[in-house]
């Protein structure tokens, strides 16, 4: 076994083909994993790299980190670039900085934030506060307190937006909740839309269930029937 310390205090390796270039209390194991510098850093995986940071942990396999402090890989081929309390347990998976955010799913992506989460294969969250991924090939850009469950679905920005239809979207405002397939709310606040392929453009308290209809402005309304439309 093969094994090397370049400097630093009170590192160690074990495992073959390991190497620690530096800093205080880091420790790689596995094979063929290197950590760069940093202190009280953690690599159990192999072919793991650890860049620099405080108390970052690997231990899948082909992952790295760059720097940060209290990140954690448990997933193969997966990476966290920065931050901090940042966790992926997904195959494939990354986040690139930010705080809190966690990637449960593979082939997730976070770009940063805080306190974000994906838990379904192929979710993304590109940055926001406390949003949530639960939907396959879904995704959040921005925002806040917004969550996806719909499968392809998408919460672009806004606050407190929520959708559980497929195929469907919030584009932003705050408040709405679109649970048809094939649905889209553009703005507005506290509206509903839950026929397929129902929409709503701005406006306040609309609901709209009918399958086909269509709110373009105004407050209030309530649209049951199918191909139903409201202007203002």
């Amino acid at each position: 076994n093969r094994g090397v310390i370049l400097t630093g205090l009170n590192n160690a390796v074990s495992g073959s083909d390991n190497v620690n270039l530096g800093g205080c209390n880091n420790n790689v194991s596995g094979s063929a994993s290197t950590i760069g510098s940093g202190i009280s850093n953690t690599n159990t995986g192999n072919f793991n790299f650890i860049g620099a940071g405080c108390g970052n942990l690997t231990s899948g396999n082909c992952s790295n980190i760059g720097s940060g402090s209290n990140n954690c890989i448990t997933a193969n081929n997966s990476s966290i670039n920065s931050g901090q309390n940042n966790k992926v347990s997904g195959h494939k998976s990354s986040v690139v900085a930010g705080t809190c955010n966690t990637a449960c799913a593979d082939n997730n992506f976070i770009g940063a934030g805080t306190c974000n989460q994906t838990q379904a294969v192929g979710g993304a969250i590109l940055t926001g506060l406390n949003n949530s991924v639960r939907g396959e090939h879904s995704s959040i850009s921005s925002g806040e307190n917004n969550e996806v469950r719909g499968k392809f679905s998408s919460v672009a920005s806004g606050q407190n937006n929520t959708v559980l239809g497929d195929s469907s979207s919030v584009v932003a405002g705050c408040c709405n909740s679109v649970s048809g397939n094939f649905s889209t709310i553009i703005s507005g606040r506290e509206n509903s839309a839950s026929g397929l392929d129902s929409s709503a453009v701005g406006g306040k308290n609309n609901t709209i269930s009918g399958e086909n209809a269509a709110l373009l402005a105004g407050n209030n309304n309530n649209l049951s029937g199918k191909n139903s439309v409201v202007l203002t």
